[in-house]
């Protein structure tokens, strides 16, 4: 079993602001900037969704709008 780190650096104010804003125009922009990420994110992750969990459009959807979030999953969001 192999473990990864992941690191972002982000402008926390703009992060924290974009949660729960429900901000369409935000989720396309970053849905159609990142498009090659997101699919390889989807595949990555396909078995989630195998086996109910949310893909990761759905998954940013649900931070944008402030929910719903699948507990199960809650990975998915972070």
């Amino acid at each position: 079993m192999g473990f990864a780190l992941m690191t972002y650096v982000v402008d926390l104010d703009t992060l924290h602001g974009s949660v729960a804003s429900d901000n369409d125009k935000l989720r396309r922009m970053n849905g159609g900037r990142f498009k090659q990420h997101l699919a390889s994110f989807d595949t990555q992750f396909d078995h989630v969704v195998g086996a109910g969990g949310p893909g990761i459009r759905d998954a940013i959807r649900a931070v944008i709008e402030g929910g719903p979030f699948d507990d199960e999953h809650r990975f998915m969001y972070s």
